[in-house]
């Protein structure tokens, strides 16, 4: 759900967005948690740019987000990629970012009607290289016994 909350008047926009994927930062990021945490965080509309409020006019709000339901497979797409406005070209980012065997989206739910907000690390995609137009992928993938991880091209 896109939130976005008025401070002065009783004012709030709720926009349900279906997903299968979350784009997560990974710039600046130490662990999957910090990057939700960043996914959620809540940003200030004020000065030029504050919300318009129907009739009471332009307000100023917090907008954030917070899930209301999970799919059953979640895709979580880390941004190693950032453009660089100065050289004109996507940049890869190498930053660290510590990724687990299982995550507990619970913390980031508007409420939990009973449901499972826990997953299994299943897969992971891997960029070998410098640049958006060069390296290779490889894709790990858990085998049968759910324990190992075997590297396909």
């Amino acid at each position: 759900m896109s939130i976005i909350q008025c401070k002065n008047v009783d004012v709030k926009s709720v926009k349900q967005e279906k997903f299968l994927e979350i784009q997560l930062m990974v710039k600046g990021m130490g662990n999957i948690y910090d990057s939700l945490d960043y996914f959620i965080q809540v940003e200030e509309l004020t000065g030029d740019n504050k919300y318009e409020a129907d009739s009471f006019g332009k307000q100023d709000a917090d907008k954030y987000c917070l899930f209301s339901k999970l799919p059953p497979i979640l895709l979580i797409h880390l941004k190693r990629f950032e453009y660089d406005y100065n050289t004109d070209t996507n940049v890869k980012i190498n930053d660290y970012c510590q990724y687990y065997d299982e995550i507990d989206l619970e913390k980031y739910m508007t409420e939990n009607h009973g449901q499972e907000t826990k997953y299994k690390l299943f897969s992971v995609l891997v960029h070998s290289g410098t640049g958006t137009g060069s390296g290779h992928y490889y894709a790990f993938i858990k085998t049968a016994n759910g324990k190992e991880f075997e590297k396909g091209n």
